[in-house]
């Protein structure tokens, strides 16, 4: 069973609905009154999402549990990873589609007029959500069963694209776009208000950028601060061409070697756009990066933010460090 995810409604509804349903359950949520019961009733497999092995681990928990013989419970992924407040579907996880066997989607939807019941960043907390509840004249929940989906040879061997077809099939359904966004940017937000930075640009999709660029996950922290001193701290989270050139002159990063430790990821996303500067290097620095300013502001605002920035700096470096290894180089 793969569901969307709004709070904790709809796993107590599915436990009752599929008898014997075991839940793929957020670590965080055994620490959490009754909630880390009724997981321990349910035999939920419990996932560290930032832990790599953890994650490892619980996939292969499910592949086992889906394929066996045996008659242990169904499984009940979430695969969005998170709660959403229902407007979209965000990034899915790969891990309910990669046994291969059969799915079957549930769509779940809460019509309110006043009570948002998403468990999400800037609602209610989780106390606060059960009082709110409990408030209610009534509480309404729409569950849609679409019928199973079965894999075809070719997305067994790429589980990622029956998960890009189921995930069409339930926005579909649903009536909602689907976006890349994920339980990430969610961090990013809160580390964006923690440097005073505009929260609605510190989602450049996270999830997609860490797997196209082969990154971890504290590094989006890391280029956060970097950034966030970049701008300083009156720019209120914009960055203009005068500042990026003047900061990029300021921070020189030799060509890196064999015998030569790296420098630190996030640090070199900026820094290492540029060799140390010959003379009369600067004029053409600072040309350099106007251009690469103009072809990023689109808009003409005379500024960036953070999400145009980040993935922007990682691609420039990426061209770079395969410059540098003599393969073809790209271009933008």
């Amino acid at each position: 069973v793969v569901c969307n995810h709004r709070g904790y409604v709809e796993p107590m509804y599915l436990c009752t609905r599929y008898r014997g349903l075991s839940l793929v359950s957020a670590k965080e949520t055994a620490a959490m009154p009754f909630v880390s019961t009724m997981a321990a009733a349910f035999q939920a497999i419990q996932v560290d999402r930032l832990s790599p092995t953890s994650r490892h681990g619980a996939a292969e928990a499910i592949g086992r549990q889906a394929t066996s013989d045996e008659d242990v419970p169904q499984v009940c992924i979430f695969p969005e990873g998170t709660c959403t407040n229902g407007r979209a579907l965000v990034a899915f996880k790969v891990g309910a589609f990669a046994p291969g066997t059969a799915v079957q989607p549930v769509l779940v939807r809460f019509p309110h007029a006043h009570f948002d019941p998403s468990w999400v960043w800037g609602n209610l907390p989780y106390y606060g959500l059960w009082l709110a509840h409990m408030a209610q004249f009534s509480n309404e929940m729409h569950v849609t069963y679409l019928d199973p989906v079965r894999p075809t040879a070719a997305e067994r061997e790429a589980p990622h694209k029956f998960m890009a077809r189921v995930r069409s099939l339930m926005a579909a359904e649903l009536g909602v776009p689907t976006t890349g966004h994920s339980a990430d940017d969610v961090r990013m937000q809160a580390h964006a208000l923690q440097l005073r930075l505009p929260i609605e640009s510190a989602c450049p999709q996270m999830d997609h950028v860490q797997r196209t660029f082969g990154l971890q996950r504290q590094h989006g922290r890391e280029a956060m601060d970097l950034f966030a001193g970049l701008c300083g701290k009156e720019a209120r989270g914009r960055l203009d061409a005068g500042a990026w050139a003047r900061a990029i002159g300021e921070r020189p990063v030799a060509a890196s070697s064999a015998s030569a430790p790296a420098p630190r990821p996030a640090a070199a996303a900026v820094a290492g756009v540029k060799r140390p500067p010959a003379p009369g290097g600067g004029a053409q620095l600072r040309a350099t990066v106007e251009q690469l300013f103009a072809l990023l502001d689109a808009d003409g605002r005379g500024f960036l933010t953070f999400d145009d920035w980040y993935p922007a700096t990682l691609l420039v470096r990426a061209c770079l460090d395969e410059g540098r290894r003599g393969g073809p180089q790209a271009h933008p």
